[in-house]
């Protein structure tokens, strides 16, 4: 619909499948002996002498390797078959006897890569070798499992468990061997080096302690690297010099490849085995053998102890973090700054919070909780990208309407420091409480201020905080990231307002996805939500109040503008903005009726309102509105323009009309609506709950522009009406 203009008596405005598989009769059991074969790729070994588990091969510590056979053991002489107290194929066990190189299981394979899972007996702590080199890092305690891909390019895979806690038995329950390609070219892989707050944990308490390394997986999906394969190569108590030195760089240099992630995570354990030249020499070198093999390298600075967020001076960093800044500056490698994020993300809980995050009664090993914590932070620090944010026109002034509610986002009460912010169904245009400004940042950020009062309080997340349910309210300018919001557009032309506190994670919301009047505004994690989901509607705001009569704009009305307006007629130059006070006796014409009247004004012969004829206009486009535009495509209309009101529900228009004496006026809407339909508008005074609705029947055409009229109470002085779309057409 198309809106034009209001009249009134003393003023106006416008406005699957399932098998079946039979029982076999048992007579007779035929047991036979498989041997390996050229096709032969899948198997499944059982180890040990406690019998064989269904689907399975047995070997036992009496198996020999023959190439007639095709597997088997190396040195039946330095293994032995022991019991390991688990089910199944992990019920018993072949303990390697010897960690000499040649002490293998043999298994002849075609080339190819293949995924090789171990599940060991019930060593204390072992590691797991394949052709000749570490390729599972202490696996603990009964039954412990890990899974690898392996090339397989000479013919034969050879397998071996290695001493993990001195004296202590490396035993092997079952092998599982399946190719996944028959060209042996690995999968693009995330090598990591780390020390214990990285290293893989089996058979653990939740509250024990746990290594980031294990669980970055599990916050990947959604980047880049989603589907890479992770190869966690760190252990419990290793530095720089003792990882090369123990062979755990071995695999990253010899699969490594174009394509790979390199993650160091490592120094820790430096403080006390080596010192600072030897781990920036180490480290170093590392970084140049991986570059050299194509692979992309990151630089952890590790993060801190528990007791560090009790320090009345906080630190910047620790564990050599200085000399990751100059390796990474030398060898132009990123270095990833986890002790900050880390430390930042406790300084929201406090020491007290992030108590659960570490292992009982260890100050620096995180617990389950606490590692799963750091993966996350390290999966958004390393692999993923930063969402892009919408750019939002600094100079607009808009509502933020809930996708799920359809209410405003407006502050309560006047604005301050501490204030709350809830949705509204009607909010209040002139004081602003509804009206934001977004002002941009860095990095795709903005900064919303509120339109009320002097329009100096933003949006702020409570105390900084980035856990689910903290309120969203209002404070002065802080320049803390509690106050940094990201746009992020959906398809349906709506946003997420992300917080940059929680790192775009967490979003503005109303609480509880209610529909409610005065629901609370909170930051939640981001679920896709409606009640996430924020429509901005610019709004055009009324042009300043005018004087009828000041022609110049000058506070007064005197002789001056009478010459004015004689000027203007007489050269047919009456701009937009002096019509609207130009026009005095309301008939939408300046002509010398209006001088007349004016004349008598400034001579003292009346007032402007007793010589006008009762009415006068208000243009539409002068007015308040939001989701409509200005435009002057269609003819019939007078001034320079006319509001083409979008047909969408809540589009609407707010007129600021004055009249001398409160009553009952008669008020006029001249609109075109060329559409078949009726468009039906919800007309509200002064923000009033009472309301009328009003029709506006079609109009045949957009160059057909006709009144419809309604009696509304106005009172003496400024009256605001509001049309609001209750149709969508």
């Amino acid at each position: 619909m198309k809106s034009k203009s209001l009249k009134s008596r003393i003023l106006s405005a416008f406005l699957a499948c399932a098998m079946a598989v039979p029982a076999l009769s048992a007579d007779m059991l035929t047991t036979n002996t498989l041997t390996a074969s050229a096709a032969t790729t899948d198997w499944k070994f059982d180890f040990g002498n406690g019998g064989t588990s269904s689907g399975f091969t047995g070997v036992t510590a009496g198996t020999a390797y023959s190439s007639s056979l095709g597997y088997g053991f190396a040195q039946t002489g330095n293994v032995s078959d022991v019991n390991a107290g688990g089910s199944g194929a992990g019920s018993d066990a072949v303990s390697f006897n010897s960690d000499d190189a040649s002490n293998t299981f043999s298994v002849d394979l075609p080339k190819g890569l293949y995924e090789v899972k171990v599940t060991v007996g019930n060593a204390p702590r072992c590691s797991i070798k394949m052709e000749g080199m570490l390729q599972m890092m202490n696996l603990t305690r009964l039954n412990a499992t890990e899974t690898v891909q392996i090339p397989v390019t000479d013919g034969q895979l050879n397998i071996q468990a290695v001493t993990g806690i001195a004296n202590g038995q490396r035993s092997i329950s079952a092998v599982e061997i399946k190719q996944i390609n028959n060209t042996g070219t690995m999968n693009p892989t995330i090598w990591i080096c780390g020390d214990s707050t990285v290293a893989n944990y089996y058979n653990q308490a939740d509250t024990a302690q746990h290594g980031w390394g294990q669980l970055i997986g599990n916050y990947l999906k959604g980047t880049s690297v989603e589907n890479y394969q992770i190869r966690n190569m760190a252990t419990s108590g290793q530095y720089a010099k003792g990882f090369v030195d123990g062979g755990q760089f071995v695999p990253i240099e010899t699969y490594g490849k174009a394509g790979d992630y390199y993650i160091i995570s490592i120094g820790i354990n430096d403080t006390n085995y080596s010192n600072a030249d030897e781990y920036t020499s180490y480290v170093t070198d590392m970084v140049q053998k991986a570059k050299a093999k194509g692979m992309t390298v990151y630089l952890v600075k590790q993060q801190g102890r528990h007791g560090d967020l009790s320090r009345e001076k906080l630190l910047s960093g620790r564990w050599f973090g200085g000399q990751l800044d100059a390796i990474g500056a030398s060898e132009n490698v990123k270095v990833i700054d986890l002790f900050n994020a880390w430390q930042d993300f406790g300084l929201t809980l406090g020491y007290d919070g992030m108590t659960e995050y570490y292992a009982d009664n260890d100050d620096l090993h995180q617990s389950l909780k606490g590692s799963s914590k750091l993966a996350e932070l390290m999966a958004e620090l390393v692999f993923k990208q930063p969402e892009e944010g919408a750019t939002i026109s600094e100079g607009t002034t808009f509502m933020l309407r809930n996708g799920n509610s359809g209410k405003y986002l407006s502050i309560e009460g006047d604005p301050k420091d501490g204030g709350n912010v809830s949705q509204t169904e009607s909010p209040d245009i002139n004081n602003k409480k509804a009206l934001w400004k977004a002002v941009p940042a860095s990095d795709g950020y903005y900064y919303i201020y509120n339109c009320a009062g002097d329009g100096s309080q933003l949006l702020d997340v409570a105390y900084n905080n980035a856990t689910n349910g903290t309120n969203i309210g209002t404070w002065s300018a802080t320049g803390a990231d509690a106050q940094l919001y990201k746009f992020i557009q959906q398809d349906n032309g709506s946003y997420v307002i992300a917080t940059k506190v929680t790192n775009d994670k967490s979003a503005v919301e109303i609480i509880g996805a209610s529909n409610d009047e005065k629901a609370n505004a909170q930051e939640w994690e981001r679920n896709g939500h409606a009640c996430q989901t924020w429509f901005i509607d610019a709004v055009t705001e009324s042009e300043s109040e005018v004087i009828q009569g000041d022609l110049n704009g000058d506070g007064v009305v005197n002789v001056i503008d009478v010459a004015l307006m004689k000027r203007q007629l007489k050269q047919d130059t009456i701009s937009h903005e002096n019509r609207r006070v130009s026009d005095l006796n309301g008939d939408t014409s300046i002509n010398a009726d209006d001088v007349k009247i004016l004349t008598d004004f400034v001579h003292g012969k009346g007032n402007i309102v007793s010589k006008a004829t009762g009415k006068n206009v208000y243009y539409a486009t002068d007015a308040t509105f939001t989701r409509g535009w200005k435009e002057d495509t269609n003819a019939g209309f007078t001034s320079k323009d006319y509001l083409n009101l979008d047909n969408t529900v809540g589009s609407f228009v707010e007129f600021n009309v004055n009249v001398p004496v409160a009553g009952n006026y008669l008020c006029t809407f001249n609109i075109a609506n060329g559409s078949k339909n009726n468009r039906q508008m919800k007309i509200q005074v002064n923000d009033n709950a009472d309301y009328w609705i009003q029709d506006f029947l079609s109009t045949e055409t957009w160059t057909v522009w006709n009144e419809r009229a309604i009696v509304l109470p106005l009172v003496a002085g400024n009256n605001t009406i509001r049309l609001t779309s209750i149709t969508p057409e």
